[in-house]
């Protein structure tokens, strides 16, 4: 089986914002860092799989299969916007 990681962020346009979450000092990974949801697959997870659930174990969020966009799916204005929003919290 493959392993692999996968992560996303919720993103508001409206509010140009981005939701991610704050680490505690508990994990051994990234410790009070403010960090994307995400984590490891599953067996026969595929990445978008791994991300909802991911999703809704961290946040409590249900996302639609149709949901999640990949960022190579995004238009380039749209990332500028995300990288800005991003560095800025």
């Amino acid at each position: 089986m493959e392993r692999f990681y996968s992560g996303g962020f919720l993103y508001n346009p409206k509010a140009q914002s981005v939701l991610s979450h704050l680490r505690d000092d508990k994990t051994p990974n990234n410790p009070n860092k403010w960090v994307f949801f995400g984590g490891l697959n599953e067996v026969n997870e595929s990445p978008k799989e791994c991300l909802i659930r991911k999703m809704k174990e961290e946040s409590g969020v249900s996302l639609k299969e149709e949901e999640p966009k990949s960022l190579d799916d995004c238009q380039a204005n749209f990332f500028a916007r995300i990288l800005r929003v991003s560095c800025a919290i």
